[in-house]
């Protein structure tokens, strides 16, 4: 199946919200997309790369195997998200696959981009973490002061 169908992951510019997209690509490098009606209002699910609007930049490909070993490790969280470690072992395998990508083409530029699209990652994941903690945190000391009031 690796050789026939792919994650395609893009980085997601200028948007708050997200960060990357992902869809299914087959081997005929059409895209299927069943979210992509967020992405530009456009409702077909099936398209080309090439479609998809300009600030979903660096589109890169990833065996099948490769997501879906990296996703199946543990489920989900009670309100059905991925959990934190699950989305860093996915970064890490992406990074890996990335970086023998690099290194098999020689390639110093795909290397360093490799090494930039983990730190984003973690900076987000953290980030991410520290903002929930953050708001817990504010949550009980608001209950603790209404508790006074």
């Amino acid at each position: 199946m690796d050789d026939r169908l792919f994650f395609v992951r893009w980085q997601v510019r200028n948007d708050l919200e997200y960060q990357e997209h992902w869809a299914v690509a087959t081997e005929g490098g059409r895209v299927l997309d069943l979210t992509a009606a967020q992405v530009d209002g456009d409702p077909r699910p099936s398209r080309r790369m090439d479609e998809y609007p300009a600030n979903y930049a660096r589109p890169r490909l990833y065996p099948a195997s490769v997501v879906l070993d990296a996703m199946a490790r543990d489920g989900l969280a009670p309100d059905h998200r991925y959990l934190r470690r699950q989305l860093w072992g996915l970064h890490l395998q992406l990074f890996r696959h990335d970086a023998a990508q690099a290194v098999c083409s020689a390639s110093p530029g795909s290397l360093y981009e490799a090494f930039i699209a983990m730190a984003r990652c973690g900076f987000w994941l953290v980030s991410g973490y520290l903002l929930e903690a953050a708001h817990a945190r504010a949550m009980v000391l608001s209950s603790r002061l209404n508790q006074f009031l």
